[in-house]
């Protein structure tokens, strides 16, 4: 049918296998680099079912994920309402081990646990659920389909309060 083909062709747009490749990449540019604090964030597309696939499986050897570090009260920062379902298809990882330097050197640097948080605001959800609000143009409100992910990094060796 045509709502099958439709279903397939979105499905298809972003596959699986393309989202554990950029993965594994972005693991592979981080681990060859000369510094010894790497982050990165953003919309790595990971639902809720691919959780333990990418983020787990991949991220977990290599990476501090902020939505495993700490906000374990949060519902995620997508909603996906057709299976009623929310996911952290937005993150930010930090690398556990960077270039030839130290494990110890590495993990001086932490994600501050308590600081980790959906930024979800009235203005910018919809819906009984609280699901984002995408950005219309047209009623000038709303501002993206997912909402960002918030964490706060401090030097272990250094006063805590020292926090970027």
């Amino acid at each position: 049918s045509i709502r099958r083909q439709r279903q397939m062709c979105i499905r298809d747009r972003n596959p699986f296998y393309l989202r554990e490749q950029a993965f594994m990449r972005l693991t592979e540019i981080a681990k060859n680099t000369a510094h010894d604090f790497v982050v990165a964030g953003g919309d790595f597309n990971v639902s809720a079912g691919e959780d333990s696939r990418i983020y787990r499986k991949l991220g977990g050897k290599d990476w501090f994920i902020s939505h495993f570090v700490g906000c374990h009260e949060c519902l995620g920062s997508s909603y996906y309402g057709r299976y009623n379902s929310w996911s952290f298809l937005d993150a930010i990882l930090h690398l556990k081990k960077a270039g030839n330097l130290s494990i110890q050197n590495a993990q001086q640097w932490k994600m501050d646990a308590g600081s980790i948080k959906v930024v979800d605001f009235e203005t910018n959800k919809r819906s009984k659920v609280g699901e984002p609000l995408r950005f219309g143009s047209k009623k000038n409100e709303g501002a993206s389909d997912h909402f960002p992910v918030y964490v706060e990094f401090y030097n272990s060796a250094a006063n805590k309060s020292e926090s970027i």
